[in-house]
């Protein structure tokens, strides 16, 4: 089965560069018999090594291999038409042209190689040719292939998301790449489907041998934002981008593409984005609504150091500043402690739905070590989290874990002796009460 499968691979790699070196030959000659000097219809005849692209394989990673030797002689003629528009041909000929292709893969791939060179070129409508491009891809359903025509899409589109001259407005870009984004990962999941039935496990890993195509719809996505000062980029995540992208997380109701996106949401998109409350909230309310096997344990560990990791970041660069510390801080803490009861809220409601788990507890104890280990000797922080936290003392006599309660009871007296949080006697003695067990 192997030896046959690279035999069809073989053949497929030797078409095409048969045929690359008849396109080169041809690109590179002046016609005698055409009147413009250009042997550009002739060469669209040797093409035919788009078929190639067609065929089935048996793995992802092997059809990656063929879609490089094809991006290759796609290069070749995207710099040709671009070099060549208004010398020798019209864009908009070429383009019209192309469509009358009877294969529908083929013809994609040389609409979006004769699209893009158009882009180049400000006196055509940016807009509207990237509209086109990207509806048109919705005729081709099958995973791998309509995958990699999106993914090829969006790397020769790379310079109109880079772009700061706003020809293209970036909400546009934004509503482009999510629409192409939302369409890959639908794709994405549909390839555990595809083929001949095998192993769970082989589904597995040829689902991660293609991960990184859906990923590279949100790293073009940080390109975008990035264009833009910082308020109104957060502005544009909070508002135009992270809700739709958890939308579609949500809705996809599949466990791999679930855990794979939250984690590579965290990965990229700036920390800052994440600790911004409203954002803060979107996540958390999104987790509850994912599927109850989705493991969502590292996201909100993730999500609660970096909320406390921008913290202590924004404390410091108001340290160096002129205005009052003490206000600085006042606004820093209450950010903090917002941002971490949110976070209780969401464990208890979590803990509610799903009883104590393994998972509960270990989340618990992670939320409790990172906050613990980010207070530092003269903060009031450990008394203020359990006075202005509504939701605290619930995560903590709830939690199933006496080791945390004991943990943070041992904290809370030890800032007392020192006298280093300023509790009062009669609210250390209120705060006691919520830990009697006869464990103490």
């Amino acid at each position: 089965m192997q030896k046959n499968s690279d035999l069809v691979k073989q053949d497929s790699f030797s078409v095409i560069r048969q045929q690359k070196v008849l396109i080169v030959r041809l690109l590179n000659e002046i016609s005698v018999i055409n009147n413009n000097g250009s042997n550009l219809i002739e060469s669209f005849k040797h093409f035919i090594l788009l078929l190639e692209l067609k065929k089935d394989f048996d793995s992802p990673k092997e059809y990656y291999e063929l879609y490089i030797e094809v991006y290759d002689v796609l290069t070749i003629l995207l710099n040709y038409l671009t070099a060549n528009h208004l010398k020798l041909f019209h864009l908009t000929d070429i383009y019209e042209l192309i469509q009358y292709s009877n294969n529908l893969v083929p013809r994609l791939y040389l609409l979006i190689t004769c699209g893009v060179a158009m882009l180049n070129f400000e006196t055509f409508p940016q807009s509207e040719i990237l509209k086109d491009m990207i509806e048109m891809l919705n005729g081709v359903q099958h995973p791998i292939k309509g995958m990699f025509l999106r993914y090829y899409l969006l790397q020769r589109c790379k310079f109109i998301f880079n772009d700061e001259k706003r020809v293209v407005t970036n909400e546009f870009k934004i509503d482009f790449l999510i629409a192409n984004f939302i369409e890959m990962n639908k794709l994405w999941i549909r390839l555990q489907y595809q083929g001949q039935l095998r192993e769970k496990s082989s589904k597995l890993k040829e689902r991660k041998e293609v991960e990184l195509l859906i990923g590279y719809n949100l790293v073009q996505l940080t390109e975008v934002l990035d264009l833009e000062e910082h308020s109104l980029a957060l502005k544009l995540y909070r508002e135009n981008t992270l809700p739709r992208i958890l939308k579609q997380v949500i809705s996809c109701r599949d466990i791999i593409s679930q855990e794979y996106l939250l984690d590579i949401l965290f990965q990229i998109f700036p920390e800052s984005f994440h600790c911004d409350l409203t954002c803060i909230d979107l996540y958390l309310g999104s987790f509850l609504k994912l599927t109850p096997k989705t493991n969502i344990s590292k996201s909100v560990v993730t999500l609660i150091e970096q909320i406390l990791s921008q913290a202590d970041q924004n404390k410091e660069e108001n340290n160096k500043n002129t205005l009052d510390g003490g206000i600085l801080f006042d606004k820093i803490l209450k950010l903090r402690l917002d941002c971490l009861d949110a976070v209780f809220s969401f464990i208890n409601f979590k803990k509610k739905d799903y009883a104590i788990t393994d998972e509960i507890n270990f989340l618990l104890k992670r939320v409790f070590f990172s906050i613990k280990d980010d207070i530092e000797l003269d903060s009031t922080l450990p008394y203020s989290l359990l006075v202005e936290c509504p939701n605290v003392n619930e995560f903590l006599l709830n939690s199933g874990s006496d080791f945390i309660r004991y943990e943070m009871l041992d904290m809370i007296i030890k800032y007392r002796i020192q006298d280093k949080s300023q509790i009062p006697l009669k609210d250390l003695s209120r705060l006691l009460k919520h830990f009697e067990t006869n464990s103490y």
